[in-house]
């Protein structure tokens, strides 16, 4: 069970990853957390990923909350609006 619960984490993160770059560059906007959400019910809707719901929602969520900072702050923290300097805060 182990095993496919990394197996279907690994599906999530690397199908939402995709589709975050593909939007990107077509539209130079970036995917928020709430879109993903909404992506990830698309697929374990979609008859081709139903395996996605043989595993617990928890580990599918938590790969997403983990990308979603990733792609939004490389500094790994939250950070101020450009008016107020840019510099980066301690979460």
């Amino acid at each position: 069970m182990l095993a496919r619960t990394f197996g279907c984490v690994r599906v999530v993160w690397n199908r939402t990853l995709a589709a975050r770059r593909e939007r990107y560059a077509a539209e130079g906007k970036q995917t928020s957390h709430a879109e993903t959400d909404r992506a990830l019910t698309a697929m374990k809707k979609d008859p081709d990923f139903g395996f996605l719901n043989e595993v617990s929602s928890v580990p599918l969520q938590q790969a997403l909350r983990h990308q979603h900072p990733s792609q939004e702050h490389p500094c790994g923290r939250s950070c101020r609006s450009p008016e107020q300097s840019g510099r980066c805060l301690r979460s």
